[in-house]
C-alpha cells in the first residue's frame, strides 16, 4: 500500500470518527441540559415530571454507549464523562428523595465506575440544597433524615483514595462534601436552637 492510500485510509477512518464525536457531542449537552431539567423538576416537587426526564437521559445515555462501540475513547473524553456524571448525579438525588439510602448502583444505570463515583459525590453537595429548601419550611426531621444519608454515604465513599489520574476531581469534591456536611449540621442546630 503506498502513502496516499495510507493517508486516504486513515482519512475516512478520521471522518467516521469525528462525525460520530458530534452526535456524541451533541448528546452530550442535551443530558447536560436534561440534568438541570430534572433537578428543577425536583426542587419543584414534581418527581413524575422528574422520572420522565431521566427517562430521557437514560435513552441519550444508552445512545452514547452505542454510538462509541468503534471508537470507545470518544466515551473518556471531558464533555463525556461530565455528561454521564450528570445524569448519575441526577438519578441518585432523585432515588435519595423518593427511596432514601436505597440508591442504585452502578450497573443499574449501566454506567462505569468513574463516572458513577463522581456522580455520587455531585449527588451529595446537591443534596445540601434541598435540605436547606426543608429548613427553610421548617421541615427539621426531612432535613436531618437527607443529612444523615448524605453522611452514611459520604463516609463509605471516602474511602476512596486513588490517585487524580484514576478519580479526577474526586478529593477536590469529598473536601468540599465535607465541608458542607459541616455548614449543614450547623444550619440544622441553629434552627433547632431558634425554634425552642
Amino acid at each position: 500500500m503506498n502513502i496516499s492510500q495510507i493517508v486516504r485510509k486513515l482519512a475516512e477512518f478520521l471522518d467516521r470518527k469525528d462525525s460520530t464525536r458530534e452526535i456524541l457531542v451533541q448528546n452530550a449537552r442535551d443530558i447536560i441540559r436534561h440534568s438541570k431539567d430534572a433537578l428543577k423538576h425536583m426542587y419543584l416537587g414534581n418527581m413524575s415530571e422528574s422520572r420522565a426526564v431521566l427517562e430521557k437521559m437514560r435513552k441519550l445515555c444508552a445512545e452514547l454507549k452505542s454510538l462509541v462501540k468503534e471508537y470507545p475513547d470518544l466515551l473518556y473524553g471531558g464533555l463525556m464523562v461530565n455528561a454521564l456524571t450528570e445524569y448519575i448525579e441526577a438519578e441518585i438525588v432523585y432515588s435519595i428523595l423518593t427511596r432514601g439510602i436505597d440508591i442504585p448502583a452502578p450497573e443499574d444505570l449501566d454506567v462505569d465506575p468513574v463516572p458513577y463515583v463522581l456522580g455520587l459525590a455531585d449527588a451529595l453537595s446537591e443534596l445540601r440544597r434541598f435540605i436547606l429548601e426543608y429548613l427553610r419550611r421548617g421541615d427539621v426531621e426531612s432535613a436531618e433524615k437527607l443529612l444523615n444519608c448524605m453522611e452514611e454515604i459520604f463516609l463509605e465513599i471516602s474511602t476512596l483514595q486513588y490517585p487524580e489520574g484514576l478519580l479526577p476531581g474526586f478529593r477536590r469534591k469529598c473536601d468540599i462534601i465535607r465541608r458542607l456536611i459541616d455548614e449543614t449540621k450547623s444550619d440544622i442546630i441553629f434552627v433547632k436552637t431558634r425554634r425552642k
